[in-house]
Formats: C-alpha cells, sequence, structure tokens
C-alpha cells in the first residue's frame, strides 16, 4: 500500500490507492475473508483491537508520510469513506456499488481519496 502512496504524480495517489485497496480486497474476497473480516470486527475486541493497530501503523502512518500532516481525524474520515464503500459493495451488496465495474469504482473512489488528500493539504 505504500507503494501505491509514494510512487507517482501526487495527483494520481488517490486512484493509485484506491486500486490498490480493491486489488487486495478482490484478492480475498475469493476467500469469503471480507464478511468474515467484517464480522468479527462487530464481535471480536481482540480483532478490533488488531484492525486498529494495522490501520494505524500501516496505513495512516504511509498517509501521513505521503502528505506530510498530523491531521489524524481527517486521514480517519478518508479511511471511513473507503471502508464503507468497501463494505457497502462486497457484503451488504448496494445497488450500484455492488455492480458497478472495477474500473469506474476505482474511478469514483479514487476521486473522494483525491479530493480528501487535496483537503489533508490545506487543513490546519
Amino acid at each position: 500500500m505504500t507503494a501505491a502512496l509514494v510512487e507517482g504524480p501526487p495527483e494520481e495517489t488517490g486512484h493509485r490507492l484506491a486500486a490498490t485497496i480493491l486489488n487486495t480486497w478482490e484478492q480475498a474476497a475469493t476467500a469469503g475473508t471480507p464478511e468474515t473480516l467484517f464480522n468479527l470486527l462487530l464481535q471480536d475486541s481482540a480483532t478490533q483491537q488488531t484492525f486498529a493497530n494495522y490501520v494505524e501503523n500501516q496505513i495512516m502512518a504511509s498517509i501521513k508520510e505521503q502528505v506530510g500532516t498530523d491531521l489524524d481525524l481527517a486521514i480517519e474520515l478518508m479511511l471511513s469513506a473507503i471502508l464503507g464503500v468497501l463494505l457497502s459493495r462486497y457484503v451488504v451488496k448496494l445497488e450500484p456499488l455492488a455492480s458497478m465495474s472495477r474500473e469506474d469504482l476505482i474511478a469514483v473512489l479514487g476521486t473522494v481519496i483525491q479530493r480528501l488528500l487535496g483537503q489533508l493539504e490545506t487543513v490546519g
């Protein structure tokens, strides 16, 4: 995930991150991992803590490195948008997200991420 954030033009970071997330998620989806993960996050405090540590130490740290900010709340809002899309598409299967082509979803999610990253750079 770090490579998606730091390699390439900054104005394309959102789309690279969206593609990386969807690639990772769809590989996991073949084994039922997304549903299992969300179920465990809802029910198991140890899984919640492990996931929170991963998000904080890996994902948030990479984003902070890329955008040069310590705006934890803004970064968490961006991650919440990403998790919301994943939950809506792969677990709840809400339309139109569930049937949207991968390329269209990357375009839409990438734009949302890019806008939030841009706001991270201007807030504060």
